[in-house]
């Protein structure tokens, strides 16, 4: 599971060495993201800080350092991630496609693409449609 792919991959970053900027934040950055989803603190706290070094040695990285400011923002919030179901669903309410029509397309059913909504509107903090595709291209969750 989730716990394994952690320390799987906690080994090759310490077995690559000295890592560049943008790998040390992209690997610590995800693994930060990783941890807020399976809810260890510890691991969080761990790659919050290392990708927070990372971010100083390469301010340029501006898309991953936005996605480590969103990891630290639901650490602070304690608002849990988006699922991957709810990643997959994201991007289509910026469509003007209906839910059914979106639950066709990603083959589940109506109900399941309405509760997944409700739960993106209540982790991204608004109360439309239209509200959460603004602030999830705000946070760089889905491009313009």
């Amino acid at each position: 599971g989730a716990r394994e792919a952690v320390v799987v991959t906690e080994t090759l970053l310490q077995r690559l060495g000295h890592l560049s900027a943008r790998t040390a934040l992209l690997g610590h950055g995800l693994l930060a993201w990783t941890a807020a989803v399976i809810t260890d603190p510890a691991l969080l706290a761990r790659h919050l800080a290392a990708a927070e070094r990372a971010c100083h040695r390469e301010p340029d990285a501006v898309a991953l350092i936005q996605r480590v400011d969103r990891v630290k923002a639901m650490a602070v919030g304690g608002t849990r991630p988006l699922t991957a179901a709810e990643l997959r669903l994201l991007p289509h309410l910026a469509t003007h496609l209906s839910l059914l029509a979106i639950s066709r397309e990603l083959v589940i059913g109506r109900e399941t693409a309405k509760s997944q909504a409700t739960s993106i509107y209540r982790k991204l903090g608004v109360s439309s449609r239209g509200e959460a595709v603004a602030e999830a291209k705000r946070v760089g969750l889905i491009s313009e």
